[in-house]
């Protein structure tokens, strides 16, 4: 499994490597569902962003930019968020921007930005859709 690839990687999140998406078994049963998780078809959404924008700029440009730039690592979660939020927005989700602040503040985007810079600019999407 793609997890066993990259053992840092937890088999709880998301992964997008171009043209692959790698859910997590309980987030894809859920997604095959009748009535899948909003926050699931959010995070396949999310992950679908990364997808379009690997293929745009080139798998192999992007990902040394991702895995070596922490800036472009935050503009690029950021970017996929955009039409996540956009989703949960319209379906009556929730953005829970303090988790994701969390996240992008975190070891596991190895801290890019700092938690209060993250949660401003979530806020300021969500408030802006």
């Amino acid at each position: 499994m793609f997890w066993n690839l990259f053992p840092w990687i937890s088999n709880k999140t998301a992964q997008a490597v171009y043209p692959n998406i790698y859910l997590p078994k309980f987030v894809y049963e859920n997604l095959q569902s009748k009535n899948p998780n909003i926050s699931h078809v959010a995070l396949l959404i999310h992950e679908s962003e990364h997808i379009k924008r690997q293929k745009r700029m080139g798998i192999l440009k992007w990902g040394i930019q991702y895995f070596f730039i922490p800036r472009f690592r935050y503009e690029e979660e950021i970017a996929a968020d955009v039409p996540k939020l956009r989703y949960l927005k319209q379906n009556g989700g929730d953005p829970n921007t303090e988790k994701r602040s969390k996240q992008l503040s975190g070891w596991l985007y190895l801290w890019p930005v700092v938690y209060s810079e993250a949660k401003s600019r979530l806020e300021h999407i969500w408030n802006n859709l």
